[in-house]
């Protein structure tokens, strides 16, 4: 239990104690990562369905998602957004490996990362939006379970681009049980959520599919990282949740039609 809530607090904004210290170990809580994403898919699902009840105007949906997608930021004090624009900042810089590792350090935000997170933010709250508008909300659930899964995969065999940082703590460290058991339960729930909703076994299948869907990413999104700086850091994890959020919602609306 102790191990949960120092990787629940570590990924969002969520203390349940105050003086719990963080474990060296911290690495061995991996298995943990879609669980901290259940909670927040659910926390997200439930402010989408309150304020769809409150909501009844003009345009209604897309104030909506907006609130959803700041939600989410809120309940992760934009951790893994914080990652995704230094991580755009500093491989679209085009310099060598070290000063690529000291632009992702800067503290400071550059054009290349702030377009990329007003992207983001602009693309999923357009997603759900859409998903709204076809009266399907579970994919918002499943959405930060997945993004989480896939931060697993990164962590499966990697190296650290850096001799020191916070994403030292998970790269590396995810061993073949864990990865076989997130995979396996992340599929099992995404399938499970689906059919419940949908009573549709295709659409189940689909969705069970878009876990070897989001391995795949995560493997051509570890290569194009490795090309650059030889590793990963604890920023490219977090940009690999934001963009694995993206794909899995853009795949979603997809095979839903």
């Amino acid at each position: 239990m102790k191990k949960f809530i120092n990787i629940l607090q570590f990924l969002t904004r969520i203390t349940i104690d105050k003086n719990i210290s963080y474990e060296r170990n911290m690495g061995s809580g991996l298995i943990y990562f879609p669980l901290v994403g259940a909670i927040i898919g659910l926390l997200m699902t439930i402010v989408g369905l309150i304020l769809s009840k409150l909501i009844n105007v003009q345009y209604s949906n897309i104030i909506i998602a907006t609130l959803v997608v700041f939600t989410e930021v809120v309940l992760t004090g934009g951790l893994h957004i914080d990652g995704f624009g230094d991580t755009f900042d500093g491989m679209l810089s085009y310099r060598n490996k070290d000063e690529i590792l000291r632009i992702m350090k800067d503290p400071r935000l550059g054009t290349n990362g702030l377009l990329a997170v007003i992207f983001l933010i602009l693309f999923k709250v357009l997603a759900i939006f859409l998903l709204l508008g076809s009266k399907n909300i579970w994919p918002i659930f499943l959405m930060p379970i997945l993004g989480r899964y896939v931060c697993v995969v990164l962590s499966y065999k990697t190296i650290p681009a850096r001799s020191s940082g916070m994403g030292n703590m998970f790269i590396g460290k995810c061993d073949i049980g864990t990865l076989v058991a997130t995979s396996s339960i992340c599929g099992l729930v995404a399938m499970i959520v689906s059919l419940v909703f949908t009573a549709n076994i295709m659409i189940s299948i689909f969705t069970l599919a878009s876990i070897p869907l989001l391995y795949v990413f995560a493997g051509i999104f570890e290569y194009l990282i490795y090309k650059k700086i030889d590793g990963l850091t604890g920023d490219v994890l977090g940009c690999g949740i934001e963009l694995a959020e993206l794909i899995f919602l853009i795949y979603i609306i997809i095979i839903i039609g």
